[in-house]
């Protein structure tokens, strides 16, 4: 092989690899950040609905009032008040364990299958302790992410190709002056 398809080849590969590095961090970090935003809204669904629900002030209706008027309703969202201890088949998908289990512990806990996200949190008031989950689909964030995958599969292709042309022509103008000795040696 020559040396000019050797280094031609090279550059293309190494290219190759930092391309497909960057992508995928850009690709990790934005799902990241996707998922990350979307339970983040509905974990102010679920402290919205507990205030709501389970607490009597005399804000309720202002709170009510608010969400219904400037909070968007996410597709699909719903919102699942479970008396702490009680089966919980009024969710509408088999929740696992350790989702109920973190949220005994007093955390927030998050799941997610496929396009439907759960959030939930356990409250507690005079009448004892509830825990609320809040679930809702993510067409827009999973439609952008489609997006950018799509982007960043083309955008390595074309790369790609692109570096070899340009290593090609590099490989080319760097070997040139030795190509010019040796045609003069020859002479």
């Amino acid at each position: 092989m020559e040396i000019a398809k050797k280094i031609t080849l090279l550059f293309a590969i190494l290219s190759a690899i930092i391309i497909s590095l960057l992508s995928g961090f850009v690709w990790y970090f934005s799902n990241d950040f996707a998922f990350e935003d979307f339970y983040k809204r509905l974990e102010a669904r679920v402290n919205i609905a507990a205030q709501i629900k389970l607490y009597e002030d005399d804000n309720n209706k202002v709170y009510a009032k608010m969400r219904n008027r400037y909070l968007e309703r996410l597709p699909s969202e719903k919102e699942y008040i479970i008396e702490a201890g009680k089966p919980t088949n009024k969710v509408d998908r088999e929740l696992p364990a350790s989702f109920y289990n973190r949220i005994q512990a007093g955390y927030v806990a998050r799941y997610r299958t496929e396009n439907h996200f759960y959030a939930g949190k356990f409250f507690k008031n005079s009448n004892g302790g509830y825990i609320v989950i809040v679930s809702a689909n993510d067409p827009v964030g999973f439609r952008e992410l489609k997006d950018l995958q799509r982007i960043l599969i083309i955008g390595f292709f074309l790369s790609v190709i692109l570096s070899f042309v340009v290593g090609w022509k590099f490989s080319n103008y760097m070997l040139m002056p030795l190509r010019n000795i040796i045609k003069s040696v020859k002479k």
